[in-house]
């Protein structure tokens, strides 16, 4: 455990080895990380836990007391778990070892275990119970948590992410599809010339090797994960500032 002082808090860094597989834990363990944000003189407020959206993303870095982060902490002291596969709690990605890319390993990424995890991490901060944000998929986690760990809950906080309980996934990505076409009129009406400007841009990565600083090279295909901004709320305008910026393309014809 290690400890730090930032914008008038103290950070704690919290560590624990958890099971890979809760059902068998002979199959290994991993390091799960999260970071403990307490208001100065403030260590017996109650805790609530941030439940990251996704899937696939750490928690979040605070670089400041504000914003809901902020109010929170007038009632609380955040603890920001990494989720499994993710951040410090052993990262999983394209580069990682094969044996992190079988299916095996990446079923066990599921917010069951997430919730274990969060589980054991509680134990370990001997806090009776706590509260639950969940952004997102962080929502589906507090599903799963509500189901397996009630008592372990004081409130949940959910901002999206509330699973449908008599629809399949196909259902649930239908009406998704219908409202990201919704949300993609929308944008284009408040940014007329901007799918033309697409055009363009997916025209040159699919006639020119461009490549990102990583060396993997930008497609038109990847360029296009852009369009995660239409589900946020500020994401219009973030498109929109960023596709009049010129291209610096060092592989062009």
């Amino acid at each position: 455990m290690t400890a730090t002082t930032r914008f008038g808090h103290r950070i704690i860094e919290h560590t624990l080895e958890v099971p890979w597989d809760y059902s068998n834990p002979a199959h290994g363990t991993f390091e799960l990380f999260a970071r403990e944000v307490v208001p100065a003189g403030a260590d017996d407020r109650p805790a609530i836990v941030w439940l990251q959206g996704g899937p696939g993303f750490p928690a979040p870095r605070p670089l400041g007391a504000d914003g809901l982060f902020g109010e929170a902490l007038n009632d609380y002291r955040w603890i920001l778990l990494d989720q499994r596969g993710t951040g410090r709690s052993h990262r999983i990605d394209g580069a990682s070892p094969a044996e992190d890319l079988t299916a095996e390993r990446l079923s066990q990424l599921r917010q069951d275990n997430i919730v274990r995890d969060a589980e054991e991490l509680r134990k370990y901060l001997n806090i009776e119970k706590w509260s639950l944000f969940g952004q997102s998929f962080g929502g589906f986690c507090i599903t799963a948590y509500l189901s397996m760990f009630p008592d372990s809950v004081e409130r949940a906080f959910l901002t999206g992410g509330l699973p449908t309980l008599d629809k399949g996934a196909d259902e649930l990505y239908r009406s998704t599809y219908t409202k990201l076409a919704y949300r993609h009129e929308q944008f284009l009406r408040q940014f007329p010339w901007a799918e033309q400007r697409i055009r363009e841009i997916c025209a040159h990565l699919d006639n020119s090797d461009e490549r990102l600083p990583t060396g993997e090279r930008l497609s038109s295909r990847r360029f296009r994960t852009v369009g995660i901004e239409l589900g946020r709320g500020t994401g219009f305008d973030a498109i929109g500032y960023l596709l009049p910026e010129p291209g610096l393309w060092v592989r062009s014809e």
